[in-house]
C-alpha cells in the first residue's frame, strides 16, 4: 500500500532534527489518497519552523481530495519562514474549495522569493482568479513559474496576469503556461513581460489555436527587448 509506505518514510524523515531544504515527488502515484496526503502534511507540520524551501509534486495523484488539500493549506501556512514554494497539482481534479484550502495557506507566507503553482487541469472561474490574486501579493519575487494551461483559463484572466507580471519588477526567471484564446490575450502577456527588465530566463507555454502572425510579432518584438536572456524556452500548441 503507497499511503503505509508513505507513512513510514515520513515517520523515517521526522527522526531529522533541523531540515531547511524538502522536496518531495509523487508523480504518478495514482493510488496516493488524502491518508497519503495527511501523512505528507504531518511531516510538513513538524519541519515548520526550519523549512526555507519546500518542493511538493502531486502530479497524476487523482485520488487526493479537498481535505487532502484542506490540511495541506493549513500546515504551509505554518512554514513563516519559506522563501521558496513549488506546487504541482496537475492533472488532478482540484476544485475551488481544494483551490481555496491551498491559496489560504500560500497568502500567509510573506518571505516568498520564489513561487511555483502548476494546475494543468481544469478549473472553474472562481479558482483562476483566486490563485491569481493570490499571486499578486508577491511583488518580491525573482522566481515564478505559473502553469494554467486549461480551458477555463479566458482572455477576462489575462488583464489580471499582465498587472502580475508588470509588477514583478524582480523577476529574474519566469516561466507561464496559459490557454490564450485570442492574439488579443498572446499580445497583452508578451507586451507584460517585454516591461521585465531584469528577466534572464523566460519559458512561455501557449496552448495557441487561435493565433496567427499577429501575436508571432508581439514575441518578436518582445524578445528584441530581452537580447541578455540566457535561457529561452518557446513552447506553441496549436
Amino acid at each position: 500500500d503507497v499511503n503505509e509506505g508513505c507513512k513510514t518514510i515520513m515517520d523515517s524523515l521526522a527522526q531529522i532534527h533541523s531540515l531547511t531544504d524538502l522536496t518531495l515527488d509523487f508523480t504518478d502515484s495514482e493510488m496516493l489518497n488524502v491518508e497519503g496526503a495527511n501523512n505528507v502534511a504531518q511531516l510538513v507540520d513538524h519541519f515548520s519552523s526550519t523549512l526555507t524551501i519546500l518542493v511538493l509534486n502531486f502530479t497524476y495523484c487523482k485520488k487526493i481530495t479537498d481535505t487532502g488539500l484542506q490540511t495541506l493549506g493549513k500546515v504551509v501556512s505554518h512554514c513563516s519562514l519559506l522563501t521558496h514554494l513549488n506546487f504541482d497539482f496537475s492533472y488532478i481534479d482540484v476544485s475551488d474549495s481544494g483551490v481555496d484550502f491551498i491559496m489560504d495557506g500560500i497568502s500567509a507566507l510573506h518571505n516568498l522569493t520564489i513561487l511555483h503553482l502548476h494546475f494543468t487541469n481544469s478549473l472553474e472561474d472562481k479558482s483562476v482568479k483566486n490563485i491569481l490574486n493570490t499571486v499578486k501579493v508577491f511583488s518580491g519575487l525573482t522566481q515564478s513559474s505559473l502553469l494554467l494551461n486549461n480551458p477555463s483559463t479566458s482572455d477576462l484572466h489575462v488583464v489580471d496576469l499582465t498587472h502580475i507580471v508588470r509588477n514583478l519588477t524582480r523577476l529574474q526567471d519566469l516561466s507561464i503556461g496559459w490557454w490564450c484564446k485570442s492574439d488579443d490575450g498572446g499580445c497583452q502577456i508578451t507586451e507584460a513581460i517585454s516591461s521585465l527588465s531584469s528577466l534572464s530566463r523566460l519559458q512561455i507555454d501557449f496552448e495557441c489555436s487561435a493565433f496567427t502572425d499577429i501575436t508571432m510579432k508581439s514575441i518578436s518584438k518582445m524578445l528584441r527587448s530581452h537580447i541578455t536572456l540566457s535561457y529561452l524556452d518557446l513552447n506553441f500548441y496549436l
